[in-house]
């Protein structure tokens, strides 16, 4: 259950969280409306299981509007802890995912989510390799105005060519998906040819993708 949930606040956390939401759940309404994504999106993904979970489900929700709103004093208190703060949430986000979870393993062994929990792994690699990677890493570097200006200038091409990066790491071995992979991607190589800092988002979107394609075969692994 813990990769169900972990998808499910993934996806309402990164692609369903606009730059518009990160302002206005600043607001009461703005954040009761994040979190009603979040539950939305929860309820789709555990599916059948929900008549079994939806007590820790609402746990999960209740805990969410106390990160999210604990955050929004600290950040008008310390304004540039940007990082830290975001750190902090993501992970108190990820052991409240974790103890729920677990009670639901210890009470309600039986539930069974919709996706099964290689495939939940397999979603929430392919979003951080692209998605939630450009969030955070704009974060890391929001001190970078350099940096910053062509993070966003090639976003959308730098999240494609990662997940292509991720998918021939996955196939390696595989010599016929490889090579189309490897054309594919060097099709979309323009922000390591043409930009400033082209070598930095090179290795980084490498180093990216390698390490999401390890942690998704490891933890498939163990499954």
């Amino acid at each position: 259950m813990f990769w169900t949930l972990l998808l499910a606040h993934l996806i309402a956390d990164y692609p369903l969280q606009s730059s518009w939401m990160v302002r206005a759940k600043r607001t009461l309404g703005g954040l009761t409306l994040h979190v009603a994504i979040h539950i939305v999106v929860m309820l789709i993904l555990v599916g059948p299981a929900l008549p079994q979970v939806w007590l820790p489900l609402a746990a999960i929700a209740l805990v969410h509007f106390a990160l999210d709103a604990g955050k929004n004093v600290v950040m008008r208190w310390r304004p540039h802890w940007v990082v830290s703060s975001y750190l902090a949430d993501q992970a108190l986000h990820m052991i409240t995912l974790w103890l729920a979870s677990a009670w639901i393993a210890q009470h309600t062994p039986a539930a069974t989510p919709l996706l099964k929990p290689n495939l939940a792994i397999l979603l929430s690699g392919y979003l951080l390799a692209t998605h939630i990677w450009f969030i955070s890493e704009r974060i890391f570097t929001h001190r970078d105005a350099t940096y910053q200006q062509e993070l966003n200038r090639f976003a959308l091409v730098r999240m494609v060519t990662r997940g292509l990066l991720l998918t021939l790491f996955l196939l390696a071995g595989r010599p016929a998906s490889t090579s189309t992979g490897s054309a594919l991607a060097l099709s979309l190589a323009l922000p390591y040819v043409t930009g400033t800092c082209r070598r930095r988002a090179a290795l980084t979107d490498v180093l990216v993708a390698l390490v999401a394609a390890g942690s998704i075969l490891l933890l498939n692994a163990g499954q």
